[in-house]
């Protein structure tokens, strides 16, 4: 998805609210929330969303404000519901990609800390290594899948070689994020387990 792609949306969104009874508050209110969303996009894709978190986290919320607006405008019988139903799916679209991205921001994050944890633990300096959406991405399905081979991640992650999962396997390893269980084929890895970071 692209800012063509965001732009042609709202557009059939202001379209489609035309359709509303002009003095109807929702009529505005959809457009405001979509011109704020598309905004807010726009302003992610230039730089990196995961330098604005923030900024992803709203959008998040206005996507699901949109969606219940949406529920109320099938209702009304203004337009047809499948008319309403086609944007709502679009929207539904960026509203998934968003709770990806907020769910690898959260691993990101609960990384960072637990990184500042054992180093403070062991006395030793802080130094700031920040992880590749990728590696948080990789925290992330370790966390809901409680350990995963390489080879299982690499599966879930299209578009990345197995040798570059490797890598970051290597690197998460290596900042104590997570830890290695078994030997050869029956290699898997983890999250580090607290306990096992304060020992």
């Amino acid at each position: 998805m692209d800012k063509d792609y965001f732009t042609k949306l709202t557009s059939n969104l202001y379209h489609l609210t035309l359709l509303f009874p002009k003095k109807e508050p929702l009529r505005y209110k959809i457009r405001e929330l979509g011109g704020d969303v598309l905004s807010s996009l726009i302003l992610v894709l230039a730089d990196n969303p995961y330098k604005s978190k923030e900024r992803v986290f709203e959008i998040g919320k206005k996507l699901e404000i949109l969606d219940s607006y949406f529920e109320v405008a099938k209702s009304q019988n203004w337009v047809n519901s499948f008319d309403v139903l086609e944007i709502q799916k679009e929207y539904g679209k960026i509203g998934k990609e968003i709770g990806e991205i907020n769910a690898t921001l959260v691993a990101m994050e609960e990384a960072k800390i637990r990184r500042e944890k054992a180093a403070e633990d062991e006395g030793e300096e802080i130094t700031e290594t920040p992880l590749s959406s990728r590696e948080g991405k990789i925290l992330k399905l370790l966390e809901q899948k409680g350990g995963a081979k390489v080879g299982e991640i690499h599966k879930l992650m299209s578009g990345v070689t197995k040798r570059t999962i490797r890598r970051d396997f290597k690197q998460l390893f290596k900042l104590g994020l997570i830890e290695k269980k078994g030997t050869k084929n029956l290699t898997f890895y983890q999250l580090k387990k607290e306990e096992s970071q304060s020992q």
